[in-house]
């Protein structure tokens, strides 16, 4: 799971992804772009991440950056209003 910041392409940091795999699929070009991330987790595991909220109202893309998780519907908006 991974928290972008608002106007980022959840698309295209998906497909840069996917080339990422030694980073556990987080792209060090662009870590300026994650708010939150939660590192790979395997079947059955959980991860938690804590963090403080945007303050400025938008919509903030969310993902799973494994390869192919984004296309199949693994993705959604934090909205802050």
């Amino acid at each position: 799971w991974v928290l972008l910041k608002a106007g980022s392409d959840a698309q295209a940091f998906s497909t840069t992804a996917v080339t990422a795999k030694d980073t556990g699929y987080i792209p060090p070009s662009l870590k300026d772009e994650i708010i939150a991330h939660i590192d790979q987790l395997g079947p059955k595991e959980s991860g938690e991440v804590t963090f403080k909220a945007p303050e400025t109202p938008g919509e903030y893309p969310f993902l799973c950056s494994f390869p192919a998780h984004y296309m199949v519907g693994m993705k959604g908006v934090l909205v802050v209003k």
